[in-house]
């Protein structure tokens, strides 16, 4: 599917719940994103 620019933050928001049931294949822009909100809730959820 084709993605506009301005969409890709709702796109990761949209696509983040499907967990590893979902696979972004690219844009890179759009799979760096992803890993970002990750990292964010990693770093929320599993402070040491």
């Amino acid at each position: 599917m084709e993605i506009n620019h301005d969409a890709l933050a709702w796109v990761a928001d949209y696509i983040l719940p499907f967990g590893n049931n979902a696979t972004v294949l690219e844009p890179v822009e759009l799979i760096e994103l992803i890993k970002q909100k990750i990292l964010e809730l990693h770093q929320h959820y599993c402070k040491s």
